[in-house]
């Protein structure tokens, strides 16, 4: 027996079959195939990378050593750090920022990126990104240095 409620069921199946058949295509046979349209397209050549210059290349350097395990390189490149804070401080404190303070406390160097991340924190006190960042930096690098309670004042301070 068809109630209303399954009459209603059946117009539904039905209206949604007719709408969704209009899209499918009339013969598969002649609609080309997903991997022939692929096979078809045209590959537009990737761009080269652009060849990294000079400083580019003494940031990567600078942080490779300041990750590595080696202590004499940890503390050559810390030193090379502290010397262009103090040349070049805009660009400097952007790559202390984004590239070693990350590769300090991967070399497991917690005590001096902390420090540093202080130092950023007081280079650029009106830009808020980057004080967010550097507090973030400085209260995990604490935090992984065994300071629980510093690193607590650094978080809430954020």
């Amino acid at each position: 027996m068809l109630t209303s409620r399954s009459i209603r069921g059946l117009l539904v199946i039905a209206i949604t079959t007719s709408v969704f058949s209009s899209y499918a295509p009339a013969d598969p046979a002649t609609q080309p195939s997903r991997a022939m349209a692929k096979a078809t397209r045209t590959v537009k050549p990737k761009p080269s990378a652009k060849p990294k210059t000079e400083a580019q290349a003494n940031v990567d350097r600078i942080a490779e050593a300041l990750a590595s395990k080696d202590a004499a390189r940890q503390a050559e490149a810390l030193g090379e750090v502290r010397e262009m804070l103090a040349a070049d401080p805009d660009r400097s404190f952007g790559n202390l920022r984004t590239r070693w303070l990350k590769a300090m406390t991967a070399g497991q160097m917690h005590a001096p990126a902390a420090e540093l991340a202080l130092a950023g924190v007081l280079a650029s006190p009106q830009n808020t990104a980057a004080v967010t960042s550097f507090m973030e930096l400085r209260a995990r690098a604490l935090l992984a240095d065994g300071k629980t309670a510093d690193a607590l004042a650094s978080a809430k301070s954020v």
